[in-house]
């Protein structure tokens, strides 16, 4: 007789167990908007639209039987158990996180489980901060022709681009470090996109794209999204000081 797996993911394979959670966390959620301020609420060009940043990491799993991958003939992601967690950026706290066992693109694994009544994929206007793993163009043209959803990530290294127009960059406490800001046409879009080059402090050089282009705030609203998400990323004093300047509630530094 096979020993059952020990491991979260397995776990949630209980129907019952994972209806459990799923409402705990909604009911928690719901809490935390009510008590927790709006960390964007002074930026009056956002006006009230959805703010969230979804991240996919790994966990290696503790089983008690050989994980069996696609070379092994079986479906088992070779990178772990995936875990997508999706993130209330203006109250700067989870709100769902889904796992995937099977070997499956991020992509996928977020439509398949936020393109649902009430999911973020549905939300309209809504501003949604993804890494380089999400950077599906056809996908993200979709989402703002449907709903008005805008995307936020970081530039691609296999991205083509056709045409690029400068956009004019004002000089402000907001742009500092800005080297240009671009309209793009790429090969992958049907759609026009942003490219904006910016360098930090440290010299390192950082570039963004969004097909967010109305909003002169896109930098800064990358940086503080991440910055309450994720450890790795470079979130340096000065970014910190123009958030606060700018009413915009930093809830985490590093």
């Amino acid at each position: 007789m096979p020993v059952p797996r020990s491991t979260y993911s397995d776990a949630l394979n209980s129907a019952s167990r994972c209806t459990i959670l799923q409402n705990v966390v909604k009911a928690l959620a719901d809490i935390a908007r009510k008590r927790l301020p709006d960390r964007f609420e002074k930026i009056s060009e956002l006006g009230n639209r959805p703010i969230f940043a979804v991240d996919g990491s790994y966990q290696k799993e503790s089983t008690h039987y050989p994980r069996s991958t696609p070379k092994d003939g079986g479906d088992d992601n070779p990178k772990g158990h995936m875990m997508l967690a999706l993130f209330d950026v203006r109250m700067g706290a989870p709100i769902e996180v889904v796992v995937e066992t099977k070997n499956t693109h991020e992509t996928l694994v977020l439509k398949e489980n936020f393109d649902v009544a009430e999911g973020c994929l549905r939300k309209r206007n809504a501003i949604i901060v993804v890494d380089r793993a999400f950077v599906n163009m056809p996908f993200w043209d979709t989402q703002k022709k449907a709903y008005g959803q805008t995307s936020i990530t970081r530039w691609k290294d296999n991205l083509i681009v056709k045409s690029s127009v400068s956009r004019t960059v004002k000089k402000s406490a907001m742009n500092e470090g800005v080297v240009s800001d671009d309209s793009v046409a790429l090969n992958a879009s049907t759609q026009e996109w942003r490219c904006i080059h910016y360098k930090t402090p440290e010299g390192k050089e950082i570039i963004f794209l969004s097909n967010e282009l109305r909003l002169s705030l896109v930098l800064l609203l990358f940086y503080i999204c991440v910055a309450g998400m994720r450890r790795n990323v470079l979130i340096h004093g000065k970014m910190i000081y123009l958030a606060k300047k700018h009413g915009v509630k930093v809830t985490m530094e590093f």
